[in-house]
């Protein structure tokens, strides 16, 4: 078994404090060409109707086809390192972070508080953790669950430059501890899935990689309930959100999921089986959120914007 544990937080002082990940070079290492620099502002303009995602989708294959390597730039006022060639996501926040989930960070940046408890189950590079995490500053608790390698290593670079308290998880996460196939697509990496008939573009390989029960991450991690969790594993999600929620006692039933619609590949209907216990749906961007409540998701006070915490975790 791929026993993985939640280990003492770290103190973070600089992004190459990281004991998990190589020497981190600083922000602005790796500044956008000019042709990089065009193509962004040109998509950061761009209208989410038919007419812009196609003229999207295009300027998206041409920084793919014309990347070298990694690039700096800040994304939702916050910094990344956003590799081009290989990963739909980071390719999307390059050119049109204003089309990525859209209706999720709003909902997400008027709930969001200073002791917020979330989970990011498919990480990819960490945009879901960084909104969180800048936002609700030091006091949050963030579990981050990467099982890619080359991805894990752009998430904890993306969680050092940003210098916050995270606890990440290289393992992912099914009804049991083991490992299992999963497919990986060199196009576009965080197409990785457990379901390895999917097809993708570029090379297709299957790899070995760990599995854990999100019940025992989040009980190591000292979660004492979760405000919000956000499930983007890539037709995994029922293996590991219902034998959560059969397991979990009611205290760590999320208060808003964020689900990928992956239904399809499903052996469980992850959307009937919540709703069954008391959800209610809510169509967001290209996800299904659900929530139990209608009022408030942190336990006291409201928003309070803070500054990024300063320790990371690895478990």
């Amino acid at each position: 078994m791929a026993a993985a544990r939640c280990l003492s937080l770290t103190f973070i002082t600089s992004p190459s404090d990281d004991p998990h990940a190589a020497v981190i070079p600083p922000f602005g290492t790796h500044p956008p060409s000019i042709l990089q620099i065009v193509v962004r502002r040109i998509g950061r303009r761009l209208p989410q109707a038919w007419l812009g995602r196609r003229i999207a989708a295009w300027l998206r294959h041409l920084v793919k086809q014309t990347a070298e390597g990694p690039v700096d730039v800040s994304v939702f006022d916050f910094p990344m390192r956003l590799w081009l060639q290989d990963n739909a996501c980071e390719r999307r926040l390059m050119v049109t972070p204003h089309f990525f989930d859209p209706i999720e960070f709003s909902l997400l940046r008027r709930l969001v508080c200073k002791d917020f408890q979330f989970v990011d189950l498919g990480a990819n590079a960490g945009i879901y953790s960084l909104f969180v995490g800048r936002l609700a500053g030091p006091g949050a608790k963030i579990l981050s669950v990467e099982p890619q390698p080359v991805m894990l290593a752009r998430l904890r670079a993306n969680i050092a430059l940003n210098q916050l308290r995270v606890h990440i998880a290289a393992t992912a996460v099914s009804e049991n501890a083991g490992t299992a196939e999963f497919a990986v697509h060199s196009s576009n990496l965080g197409y990785t899935s457990i379901n390895t008939r999917r097809r993708g573009r570029g090379e297709r390989r299957i790899v070995l990689m760990p599995t854990r029960p999100l019940l025992d991450l989040v009980t190591e991690c000292g979660f004492t309930r979760i405000d919000a969790l956000k499930a983007d594993i890539e037709g995994a999600e029922d293996r590991a959100l219902i034998p959560f929620m059969e397991q979990a006692p009611s205290y760590l039933w999320p208060k808003l999921f964020i689900i990928e619609d992956n239904r399809r590949e499903w052996a469980r209907d992850c959307f009937s089986f919540l709703e069954d216990r008391g959800y209610r749906r809510i169509n967001g961007s290209g996800n299904i959120m659900l929530t139990r409540e209608s009022s408030g998701i942190c336990s006291a006070g409201g928003r309070r914007p803070g500054q990024a915490g300063r320790e990371a975790t690895a478990l």
